[in-house]
């Protein structure tokens, strides 16, 4: 029969084929060389703020609506002759806002007013008639 292995025998196969799996799993040229190299800082500005003009400024479409609204309607034909205010002024109750010309109006108050100027002589005629009658 065969020798029986001997336990130094035993300790001697095992010690060479942890070295030999050591020496496998370590390659040629590993280490601190191929490590990543670190970058280096990124310079950061810093600046300490002012007052000073707008330099950005950006442009976005929009609309504006009033908070408030009032409706102005006509209550009578014409033509507007003077605007005493404008978009956006204060007003107080009663204050004018407008004058409005109605040539019409105008026209049969020119012919009324000739009509009266006409008239008084013959009224003030009779009057005086008895007068120097007496």
């Amino acid at each position: 029969m065969s020798d029986p292995i001997r336990p130094s025998e035993i300790c001697s196969l095992v010690a060479i084929m942890l070295a030999l799996l050591l020496l496998c799993g370590c390659e040629h040229g590993t280490g601190a060389s191929t490590a990543p190299k670190s970058e280096p800082p990124l310079e950061v500005k810093i600046t300490h703020p002012s007052r000073g003009e707008i330099i950005r400024s950006i442009t976005l479409p929009g609309e504006i609506k009033p908070y408030q609204a009032a409706t102005l309607l006509r209550q009578s034909f014409g033509y507007l002759k003077t605007i005493s205010v404008d978009k956006g002024d204060a007003v107080k109750e009663g204050a004018l806002l407008a004058e409005i010309e109605v040539p019409e109006l105008l026209a049969d108050r020119g012919q009324i007013q000739s009509r009266n100027r006409s008239r008084r002589p013959r009224l003030q005629a009779p009057e005086r008639s008895p007068k120097e009658s007496s």
